[in-house]
């Protein structure tokens, strides 16, 4: 019986230590809330807005774009645990062909396609990438745009 909660408290351990090894990540409930949460996180050492195609109950989303993105983005957040990343999701209804959506029409964001990934300084907005620069050398760049600030 020792070894059996010995065995639990080593599991549950080794979960604490990764669960705190990765970085945080904060979901925009609509984009009314996106200021907000964005300003309870300006003072965090790295901080990242990756603006995404919704995902329904599975996790998945509806924008193929975010799709291919997504293994890619969550592999480079394990490797910066000292990051917060909000993720700020588009229903597709909403978003669609509507230049008016507030993700779109924000002067800080003026996002043009999903998925999109910004580097957020002190300043505001920094290097901001799209699916086809997150493909291309994700890791790279992000911690290139990281060290810069």
């Amino acid at each position: 019986m020792r070894s059996f909660l010995s065995n639990i408290f080593a599991l549950a351990l080794l979960f604490t230590l990764m669960a705190s090894a990765l970085a945080s990540v904060v979901q925009v409930p609509k984009p009314e809330d996106f200021h907000a949460i964005l300003q309870q996180h300006l003072n965090d050492p790295c901080l990242f807005v990756y603006v995404i195609g919704a995902r329904d109950q599975e996790g998945n989303s509806w924008c193929g774009d975010t799709q291919r993105a997504d293994p890619l983005v969550k592999t480079i957040i394990h490797t910066m645990p000292e990051c917060t990343i909000i993720e700020a999701p588009v229903q597709r209804a909403e978003y669609k062909h509507n230049s008016a959506y507030p993700y779109r029409v924000d002067p800080h964001l003026q996002i043009v396609g999903v998925p999109t990934l910004i580097h957020w300084t002190k300043d505001g907005p920094g290097q901001r990438l799209t699916l086809g620069e997150i493909e291309a050398e994700p890791l790279k760049t992000l911690r290139a745009s990281v060290q810069r600030k």
